[in-house]
């Protein structure tokens, strides 16, 4: 039996289809019966020059600590609540993605795991999975992991993204519609 998946599109609940999960990457590929919805296009080219300006897209769990008065009383209220549909399980704010800046540093071949776009945008653990765009939207990569220690000594600000352009083969095999440029 598969996991039920839950896509929230403007406050409505939409049950996805789980199409595939990839055994090469960290990928789901996700179906929703959406007539209209907004999208990214995603980038076909392979090289994406030093110092481009990138943007990181995500909901880091990092960024939820805090909760205003208003979405304590509303957690609190909700533990209470018998109905329990799925938008009632979350606070406003676990809609609110936060975006940050950087640039592109260098793009990475590793042999073992593939082709990285090495960026200096942050991302904490809810990012894992969100694009990483240049400033027109296009997605350039799905941002993977963090350096956190190199060679002896610790590394910061040093993040990676998975390139869209390997990943469009299985993306292509699995969805119809998809928009590349």
């Amino acid at each position: 039996m598969q996991p039920t998946v839950w896509v929230i599109l403007e406050g409505t609940a939409r049950e996805a289809e789980i199409v595939q999960v990839s055994a090469n990457f960290d990928l789901a590929i996700l179906r929703i019966d959406v007539n209209r919805s907004p999208y990214f296009k995603l980038a076909a080219a392979d090289q994406l020059p030093r110092l481009t300006p990138v943007l990181s897209f995500g909901f880091p769990a990092v960024a939820r600590e805090g909760l205003n008065d208003e979405e304590d009383v509303l957690e609190w209220k909700n533990s209470f609540d018998q109905k329990k549909e799925i938008e009632s399980l979350f606070k406003p704010s676990d809609f609110e993605y936060v975006v940050t800046r950087g640039t592109v540093n260098v793009i990475q071949n590793r042999d073992h795991s593939g082709h990285y776009i090495q960026h200096n945008a942050d991302i904490s653990g809810g990012n894992s999975g969100g694009p990483l765009t240049d400033e027109n939207g296009l997605v350039w990569g799905v941002n993977t992991f963090s350096m956190t220690q190199a060679s002896g000594g610790t590394a910061s600000g040093i993040f990676y993204a998975l390139m869209m352009q390997q990943l469009r083969g299985e993306i292509d095999r699995h969805t119809h519609r998809c928009k590349w440029e």
